[in-house]
């Protein structure tokens, strides 16, 4: 076998295998333009959803996210337990559907 050959049959292995490398190597460019719109997606919708757990938590600044004492449910028990619970929530929920419709 040729070293010709043995170099197309490794490239043609090589694109099977990796089919996104490979088209990235063929247009760059789209693929640097995809990137802000991609950092956007990470940045505003995944990092926030990380900060969900400080919910369960008994939060302090200076330990941090993970440093926190974890309490589980206890503060949304504490808010469905509260006197003002139901008020609450007719308060911040609109009064007809066609509110609902606008609000949403």
């Amino acid at each position: 076998m040729g070293s010709v050959e043995r170099d197309a049959q490794l490239t043609g292995t090589w694109k099977k295998r990796h089919p996104l490398l490979t088209d990235v190597r063929r247009r760059p460019l789209l693929y640097l333009m995809v990137l802000p719109a991609v950092a956007g997606i990470i940045l505003f919708r995944y990092l926030p959803a990380y900060n969900m757990v400080i919910a369960f938590q008994n939060f302090n600044l200076l330990d941090g996210v993970w440093g926190s004492d974890w309490v589980g449910l206890k503060w949304f028990l504490k808010f469905f337990r509260d006197p003002f619970f139901f008020r609450l929530i007719r308060n911040t929920t609109p009064d007809s559907p066609d509110q609902r419709l606008c609000y949403t």
